[in-house]
This record gives structure tokens, sequence and C-alpha cells, in this order.
């Protein structure tokens, strides 16, 4: 692909996120109001000032766009925990990201099903912490690892759902600190020295753009 080529490519990858982004935050909008389970694609394609075609050019439903936004939360800082991040920092990134989009966190959040935010992200979790053991640190998934990192996806998932529907939710920091704290010994040890340590800071909509980019 020549240079114009691979500028025009970059430019529509940009675009896309910069649609998707819009979309989330449509949503983390009408959230405030309505359960998410609620929400239809015309109501949020009306508010968007988009048109249905171009939200399936994008998500294949409303529960893939909250999805969306959820991974792209994780994988600017949980997902990096042990890789480039300690635990309290992968923490504060995702945390930070979470509460950028709080209302569409919260409302997805109490969905059922498979696909999800609750089950795909207890999903996620695990899957990211099982890969950082036995692709980047090289160890062995012993039976006593696999059922923390089990074990962990699901406290975390519900503490953090809780977190995010409180009237006065506690400050990100101290929520990165309090679940820093109540990581499985064996589990907190292996992935809080980092194999190649990043500078972390909170997430704001920008860093989260240039994160996904």
């Amino acid at each position: 692909m020549d240079s114009e080529g691979l500028n025009n490519q970059i430019g529509m990858q940009k675009d896309h996120i910069a649609e998707r982004l819009h979309i989330a935050a449509v949503i983390d909008f009408l959230s405030r109001t309505k359960e998410y389970d609620s929400l239809t694609v015309s109501e949020i394609c009306q508010h968007a000032k988009i048109s249905r075609t171009s939200f399936y050019r994008l998500f294949a439903d409303k529960y893939d766009a909250a999805n969306w936004y959820m991974f792209q939360v994780l994988d600017a800082g949980n997902t990096l925990t042990g890789r480039n991040y300690t635990w309290y920092e992968g923490n504060l990134i995702t945390l930070s990201g979470c509460m950028l989009m709080k209302d569409l966190m919260g409302s997805a959040w109490k969905s059922a099903g498979y696909y999800a935010m609750k089950e795909t992200g207890i999903r996620k979790k695990y899957e990211e912490m099982v890969t950082t053991i036995t692709q980047y640190k090289n160890l062995e998934l012993t039976d006593e690892l696999r059922f923390q990192c089990d074990s962990f996806a699901y406290i975390e998932s519900y503490v953090v759902r809780t977190w995010i529907r409180e009237k006065e939710p506690r400050t990100v920091e101290e929520m990165a600190s309090y679940i820093d704290h109540i990581v499985p010994p064996q589990l907190h040890e292996l992935l809080n020295k980092p194999i190649d340590p990043k500078p972390a800071e909170k997430l704001t909509l920008g860093s989260l753009v240039l994160a996904i980019s």
C-alpha cells in the first residue's frame, strides 16, 4: 500500500473511532433516564443523528456498542496489567474510563445474557489474565492460578458494577487501591511486576482516542 492509501486508511479508522465514541456518548446520555434493555437502535440513531444503516455498519446491535466501549477501557488499562502496568495502575486507567461513560456502563451492566456486558466482561478479564500469565510471563497456568483468575474476574466485576451505580461513588484512586488489595496473593505477585513498565494516567476522552488508535 502506498503512503496515500495508508493515510486514507488511517483517516477512515479515526473516523470510525470518532463515530463509535459519539454513539457511546449518546447511549450514555440516554441511559441517565432509561434502562439499557429498553433503549432501541432507532432511538439511539435519532439522538445521534445517524441512520440505522450507519449504526449497523459499526455495531451488530446495541449490546455490541456497549461491549465495544467496555473493551476499549479494559484494553487501555486492565488488560495490560503485568505487561505494562501494576495492578493499581491498570485499575486506575480502566476505572477512569468507566467513569467517562458512567451511565452507559451502569445501565448496560444490568442486562443479562451471554453477550451482555457483565458476562462478556468477565470472560474478557479472565482470558486476558490467563494470556498474560502464559504468553507474556511464560508461566504454567496451574489449577490454583486458573481458579484465582476465574474467581477474581467475577469478584472484580461485582465490585466495579456496584461502585459505578453508587450515588456518591468513591474516587477512582480509592477504588483502584481497594481492588488492588483484594487480588488473590499469588495472582497479585505474578502480575504486579510489569514486563515493560509505562507511565500510567487516568483516561480522558482524548487519551482514550489515542489508546484506541
